[in-house]
């Protein structure tokens, strides 16, 4: 199963059961769950920024820029 990378590491059985609850749910449906939305978010980031570490501040700021544009793009 591919984890993001916030949840590489995760072999705790019932948190593997629990995100793969989250992805057939989002599968189905089309909507994350918070932890999947957010791993989402952050993989994003830093595959955008080739894997290179970034200062919590510029992370927290690509977060914001990507989530305006996102419900941006959603309202229109």
């Amino acid at each position: 199963m591919q984890r993001y990378i916030l949840q590489i590491g995760f072999s705790d059985p019932l948190k593997i059961l629990d995100l793969v609850g989250d992805y057939l749910h989002m599968l189905r449906t089309g909507e994350y769950s918070g932890a999947l939305f957010v791993g989402k978010v952050v993989e994003s980031v830093i595959e955008a920024n080739e894997g290179s570490i970034l200062s919590e501040k510029i992370l927290s700021d690509k977060i914001k820029a990507i989530l305006k544009e996102k419900i941006r793009v959603s309202c229109s």
